[in-house]
Parts: C-alpha cells; structure tokens; sequence
C-alpha cells in the first residue's frame, strides 16, 4: 500500500485532475504502463566516469614511458652511439 493510498493526499485534487486520474486508471491508457523514466533516459555519468579513468590511465602510461626514457637519458655517454646505450642498466661498468 502506497503512502498516498494510506494517509490520502496533503492537498485535494482539482475536481479535473481527479477525473482525469479515475479515468485513466480505469481505461488501463498507455501512459499506466510506462517504464520507469530512468531506464528510458539513462544518466550520462557512468560513460564519463569510465571515459574519465581511461583518459587519466592514458596519460599515466604516457607520463612514465616519457619518464623513463628521459632518465635513462641521462645516464648515456653522449659519446657512444645512440643505440649503445640500451643494453646498459643503470650503474653498469663501462
């Protein structure tokens, strides 16, 4: 039993609105069967929140492979090779 079936309305109906509401539910109109507004219309925040944390996953992976390489810049002999470097590890002996 719903709160209004129970306790009634804290303000009357205008006579119009009431009639309107007898007859609809007693014609059965397409408007009683409605599905509810949230399944028809769904909110935009779950698809801006996960667009959101890819975004911030993206940049994250981006920040630390552009953070390596500029660290693993520092440590090369800049009179070697370009590519002499990548089988070093940091601290090696030369």
């Amino acid at each position: 039993m719903s709160r209004i079936e129970k306790f009634g309305r804290r303000r009357p109906l205008d006579r119009a609105a009431s009639a309107r509401e007898e007859s609809r539910a007693e014609s059965g109109a397409p408007g009683a069967g409605l599905p509810p507004r949230q399944s028809r219309h769904p909110s935009l925040r779950p698809k801006l929140s996960r667009l959101l944390l890819r975004a911030l996953l993206f940049l994250f992976i981006v920040l630390s492979g552009c953070l390596f390489i500029w660290g693993r810049s520092l440590f090369v002999d800049h009179s070697e090779p370009a590519g002499a470097a990548i089988g070093k590890g940091i601290g090696a002996a030369p």
